[in-house]
Order: C-alpha cells, then structure tokens, then sequence
C-alpha cells in the first residue's frame, strides 16, 4: 500500500512539469494564432480584385467609377450644350432672315402709302387748276400705276432662292425692266417741275414737295436694286449677256 502511494507520488511530480509545459506551448501558440488572423483578414480584404478593376481598395474602385461617371456625364453635356449652340445659332439665321423679309415687306407698304398720299395731293392741285391741271392729273395717275407696278416687280426679284442667286445670279431681265420703268419716273417728274412754274406760289411749293417724295421713293427702289445685283455668282455673267 505504502508502495502505491509512493509511485502514485512520484508519477504526480513528473506529470506537473510536463502539463505545466504543455499548457504554455499551448497559450503561445493560441496566442501566435490571435496575432496572425487579423493580419491575414486585412491582407484577404485588401488583397481581394473587383473583377477587370484592378484596383484592391474597394472604396477607391467605388470613388474612380463615380468620377468616371460624372467625367462620361460632363461629356454629355458637352455635347448637348454644342449640339443647343447649332441649333440656336440655324434659329438665328432663320430669324434674321425672316426679320428682313419682314423689313422689305414693310418697306414696301410704307413706300406705297407715300406714293398714294403724293399722287393724292398732286390731283387735288390738279383741281385748283384747269389750265395745267389736266396734265398734272395724267402724270400723277401714271405715276401711281408705274410705281405699284414696280414694287410687284421688285417683289418678284426678291423671290429668287439664294442657290439660283448663287449660281445663275438675280433675275436680270426684271431688275433691266424695273431700272426702266425708274427712268420713265424721272423723266415725268421733269415734266411736273416744269409745270410747277406756272402756278401759284403755294400749290407750287406744294407740289415741289410731293416731288421730293416720288424721288427719294425712286432712290430706294433704286437702292434696293443695287442690292439684288450684288454678290458673287458662278454663271451669273453668262446669264447677264443673254438678257
């Protein structure tokens, strides 16, 4: 019995040691374990490619795809922003020419009113007048035919398209017509200044006024027709010598 307890005794003090031992091997390799895991975490998250990104930071691949969108958006509107600029700017140019469309329209009216209130006058001197006022009335009636008929004319110049102006050039035969039909005009408003001397002072002064009327008329037809043979034309020349 004495001998049991004795090797029982023994045994207990080598096993001490030895578990002793065992039990700190072990707490250092737990402990090893603990330091290495949270290193293998981060490098395993960090480490980790979006596919075709090359880039290990998801956040950063997150960051550079929505630069990338806002550069992609920038472009796009760019190009809405060119592509407004040509659209505005054909406006533009339909505006303007539709403004100066207008402006000859308007241009037109106003010359017609002048003449009428001129020719109006003229007759009503013819009435105060029987010697002379017959032949005042001719002129003056004539006078508001040949310019209506001109500003139907030169209407009809104006509406020539811009690439038959480039490559034929203006109607010619109607602007020699019109030109024509100026020549006439002047030459009648010769003969009412001649007979402005035979009447009286005031329905002369009278007169002489609605003159100056009919001429600065004449100089804006005049004008207008200048314009209408101006600018460049490829055949335009050849055109012109057979008119």
């Amino acid at each position: 019995m004495k001998k049991s307890k004795i090797i029982a005794i023994t045994v207990a003090l080598f096993l001490i040691p030895a578990l002793s031992i065992a039990a700190n091997q072990k707490a250092k390799v737990n402990s090893a374990q603990a330091e290495t895991a949270p290193g293998i975490e981060t490098t395993s998250a960090q480490g980790i490619h979006e596919p075709g990104t090359g880039i290990d930071d998801p956040d950063t691949k997150a960051k550079g795809s929505q630069q990338g969108l806002i550069r992609t958006q920038d472009v796009d509107e760019e190009g809405d922003e060119n592509d407004d600029d040509v659209d505005k700017g054909n406006k533009n140019q339909a505006q303007l020419n539709k403004d100066n469309e207008e402006a000859g329209s308007v241009n037109a009216i106003q010359r017609r009113s002048r003449v009428a209130n001129a020719v109006q006058t003229m007759l009503q001197i013819s009435e105060n007048n029987e010697g002379i006022g017959q032949q005042i009335r001719v002129i003056a009636q004539n006078q508001n035919k040949e310019m209506e008929e001109i500003e139907e004319s030169l209407q009809g110049v104006k509406q020539r398209s811009k690439f038959l102006r480039f490559l034929i050039g203006p109607k010619y035969g109607q602007i020699d017509s019109i030109e024509e039909r100026l020549e006439a005009n002047s030459g009648r408003l010769e003969e009412l200044k001649q007979l402005k001397d035979e009447l009286s002072e005031e329905d002369a002064q009278l007169l002489d006024l609605q003159i100056k009327a009919m001429e600065e008329v004449k100089e804006e037809l005049q004008s207008e027709l200048n314009l209408e043979e101006s600018g460049f034309t490829l055949f335009g020349w050849l055109v012109k010598l057979f008119n």
